[in-house]
Formats: C-alpha cells, sequence, structure tokens
C-alpha cells in the first residue's frame, strides 16, 4: 500500500509555485519468505516524486530542465 500525496512545488527558474508533483513516502511492509522455517522479514520502498507537467505555465522551461535544475540543488 502507497500513501500519495499531491504537492504543487515551486519552479527553481521563476520560482512560482505551480508544478504539481506525487510524493510517494517511504514505506515498510512485512513479507513471508518461501522458506518453512525462517522469519518473515520487512520490505522497503523507497520515497519517490512523480512530476506531472511537461513544462513550466509560466516561464515555458521542460519538465527535464526543471528536474535537472532539482537534481543539481539536492532536491531531488
Amino acid at each position: 500500500m502507497s500513501f500519495k500525496e499531491t504537492q504543487i512545488w515551486d519552479c527553481p527558474f521563476c520560482g512560482k509555485n505551480v508544478l504539481p508533483c506525487d510524493y510517494i513516502p517511504r514505506t515498510l511492509r512485512p513479507y513471508k519468505t518461501s522458506w518453512g522455517g525462517s522469519k518473515p522479514g520487512w520490505k522497503r520502498s523507497m520515497e519517490q516524486i512523480v512530476v506531472r507537467f511537461e513544462k513550466c505555465p509560466n516561464c515555458g522551461k521542460s519538465a527535464e530542465e526543471i528536474e535537472k535544475r532539482w537534481k543539481e540543488e539536492g532536491i531531488l
């Protein structure tokens, strides 16, 4: 089960708060192994950010340029 939350993020170029992104936080879920006598364990999912736009409606920068800037700034 994942808990998806839609957030509106700032564009790194124009500074406007207009970019919709889905944020999926880290989760833990139990699992059973196929071995009969082994203990059940926990499986971790990584946090994800899914970009839901093609370009900024204000400055016109593409999603690839915005993601690249976010990675350079350490946001993604």
